[in-house]
């Protein structure tokens, strides 16, 4: 593992991944290990074809071994092929971010993608970043100190990286499209109800927590500064539906295992 990539976030560099050919582009909720469920719901309960399926996060890459997640997408990879399905992977909180530093075709219908990559598709320019805080972070510390199995990772935040962003403005890539883990503060959840027995536990929660949300309003200030198309925003994490229109753009929260299509 080269530690330095992964807490030096400017060691990294923008990733673009096309898709010339395909005809329709979604995104999904969190999964949380759930890709033969995921599989099934593209490929018989909504029978997608000729299409790119973005996961927003909390894939559930890491809880087992390389060897597990080889033949769980090798068991969905026939599915994809069939149905001309490519499913790209994002990193959430409840997912090892030493899957996600570079880009890779994890088998035939998945690809795993680093923060800060680019997806061009059907005639989108999609800026995808991950990372959020784990509420259940303590319990997680808690088991894995019992057993020495590795549950938690503590660089599981989103990163806001101006040299990145900057980046965008001197490749020209207009960006149309965002989908984070985690979402801009003024989003909901604006509040912390619902989490309040968590943040008892864990004294640094709450700030962290607002954190987080502080660090995808750069990503979403800079953008707006360097005068980006923005027309949608997709975001999961909050495990809520919900949709809204904030200065001519849509933010929408996708719910588990929730698809919407990106227009």
């Amino acid at each position: 593992m080269n530690e330095y990539y992964l807490n030096n976030p400017e060691n990294r560099h923008l990733v673009k991944a096309d898709f010339p050919n395909a005809e329709h582009m979604f995104v999904c909720g969190d999964i949380h290990g759930e890709f033969r469920s995921l599989v099934f719901t593209i490929c018989s309960k909504y029978n997608l074809n000729n299409a790119v399926v973005i996961v927003a996060g909390d894939c559930g890459l890491g809880f087992h071994s390389p060897k597990y997640y080889e033949s769980e997408f090798k068991h969905c990879g026939q599915q994809l092929r069939n149905h001309n399905v490519t499913v790209v992977l994002l990193r959430g909180n409840h997912d090892d971010p030493a899957w996600f530093i570079e880009q890779r075709q994890a088998a035939d219908g998945f690809l795993i993608i680093p923060d800060y990559t680019v997806i061009r598709c059907c005639w989108h320019n999609v800026l995808c970043i991950g990372g959020a805080i784990s509420i259940d972070r303590r319990v997680r510390k808690n088991w894995q100190a019992a057993d020495g199995h590795t549950y938690y990772w503590p660089d599981e935040p989103p990163f806001y990286s101006p040299v990145l962003l900057d980046e965008l403005r001197q490749l020209q890539l207009p960006i149309d499209t965002v989908v984070t883990h985690t979402a801009p503060s003024f989003c909901m959840p604006t509040d912390k109800n619902g989490i309040e027995s968590w943040l008892a536990r864990d004294n640094a929660l709450f700030l962290d927590c607002e954190m987080e949300r502080t660090t995808i309003d750069k990503i979403h200030e800079h953008l707006h500064a360097d005068k980006h198309p923005l027309r949608q925003w997709f975001y999961g994490h909050f495990h809520l539906h919900n949709e809204a229109s904030i200065d001519g753009i849509d933010y929408t929260a996708l719910n588990i295992m929730e698809f919407n299509d990106i227009r």
